[in-house]
């Protein structure tokens, strides 16, 4: 959106527009897709702001009190769920960045979506639930040998079905040479999510001290588990010793460790 679709915006809802000018918009609101979507939220943060906090470009960008009184104002925070679903409408190259800026309500979208999205989580769960969903468990789909049983769990696996998961995986386990680390954390991250926090470790130890290439990764998945259960003691620990012997997502524990 350009500076002059933003003013003629704020001109609408100001009610300053000619007739025809307000024929206009209307017809562009009806026949613009993107024009509409940069409408309704501009509508939304004027009828729910008051007009001080609505007109952002008042304030001096120095004033740092100012922001954090608007982000924590009850108003922006109802916001919240509307600017997370249109911000990728509002990304811009950067030749347009500056203009884009001078935009009151896409500044405070900007803003608030920033500081939103750089609060910490708020819980143990809340970690443990972005770390797992950040670390990329290996395919068994492609696999050859059991490769329907193991598409399946996986499947089972992926839309959250874990007990009838773990029950494929528990039997392929014994069926599968040399045992696959792959299956032990699966059936591990399935326990985990069922709440058998004691079977779960259980599975993660076993890999552990077993002699599989990717026995390392249960040291990870163990710290997980830890988080999960409050813990923390114990997952500052492991993830010490994931750091300290630079060993699987190393860089991934400094970042938690750092959060915990």
């Amino acid at each position: 959106m350009s500076l002059e679709d933003d003013i003629i915006i704020e001109n609408y809802l100001r009610e300053t527009l000619s007739e025809s000018e307000n024929k206009d918009f209307l017809s562009r609101v009806e026949s613009d897709s993107n024009f509409k979507k940069k409408f309704l939220l501009e509508k939304q943060l004027f009828e729910t702001l008051s007009e001080d906090e609505w007109s952002f470009g008042n304030h001096n960008p120095k004033d740092i009190n100012g922001y954090k009184e608007l982000f924590e104002s009850a108003e922006t925070k109802d916001l919240e769920k509307v600017i997370r679903n249109v911000n990728n409408d509002y990304q811009k190259p950067k030749g347009n960045l500056i203009k884009w800026l001078l935009s009151s309500a896409a500044t405070i979208a900007v803003l608030v979506t920033i500081y939103t999205l750089s609060i910490k989580p708020t819980s143990n769960e809340e970690l443990y639930t972005a770390y797992i969903n950040k670390t990329e468990l290996p395919s068994l789909i492609v696999r050859g040998e059991n490769q329907e049983k193991l598409a399946l769990a996986q499947q089972y696996f992926e839309s959250h079905e874990y007990d009838k998961a773990f029950e494929i995986f528990e039997k392929e386990l014994e069926i599968v040479k040399n045992n696959d680390a792959s299956i032990y954390l699966y059936m591990g991250i399935s326990q985990l999510e069922l709440n058998k926090i004691s079977e779960a470790e259980e599975i993660f130890d076993t890999l552990i001290k077993s002699d599989l290439i990717d026995a390392p990764k249960g040291k990870w998945y163990k710290a997980l588990l830890y988080v999960k259960n409050n813990n923390i003691d114990k997952a500052k620990q492991l993830l010490t010793e994931i750091i300290n012997s630079s060993s699987y997502n190393s860089k991934q524990a400094e970042k938690l460790l750092q959060e915990l």
